[in-house]
């Protein structure tokens, strides 16, 4: 992954793939890596994601890495349905849609509501369940809570 981050960077830097701007702040992304994960965010345009295809394919031939393009799912936020259909079908990838759950969290939704921290706080609570926590001295539920935050993957 160090690999595809290092070509990826590069194309970013010869200005060959547009980063996308976050919510119009300061923050510029263009990819984020997690295990055997990428998410690659780009400024919408066919040219970021052509040259993305190709860093791909080079890291490919290099590596021996493939990467499945058709496990992969195309976003657009603010691009227009068709178009977004087109990109999907000439890189032969699927759809994405919003919301969808990332490393476990939510994307997509209004954080801001109670509901959207339900899917965490179930699973939080399922982890302490399984505890029987209320038996616990004060120091035995400090180190289960620490020990339960630690194994969850988000």
């Amino acid at each position: 992954m160090e690999g595809l981050h290092l070509c990826l960077k590069v194309k970013v830097e010869e200005g060959l793939i547009k980063r996308a701007c976050v919510n119009n702040s300061k923050i510029i992304v263009s990819h984020l890596f997690y295990a055997d994960d990428a998410v690659i965010i780009l400024d919408w345009n066919r040219d970021s994601l052509l040259n993305t295809l190709q860093v791909f394919n080079d890291f490919y031939r290099f590596s021996g890495l493939n990467i499945n393009i058709a496990k992969s799912h195309l976003f657009g936020l603010g691009v227009q349905d068709a178009v977004l259909e087109d990109f999907v079908h000439e890189f032969s990838c699927s759809k994405g849609k919003f919301p969808l759950t990332y490393l476990g969290l939510p994307v997509g939704v209004n954080m801001n509501t109670t509901s959207s921290w339900k899917p965490l706080c179930d699973r939080f609570c399922k982890k302490l369940s399984g505890w029987k926590a209320n038996m616990l001295a004060i120091g035995g539920r400090y180190t289960l809570l620490k020990s339960v935050l630690g194994s969850m993957d988000i």
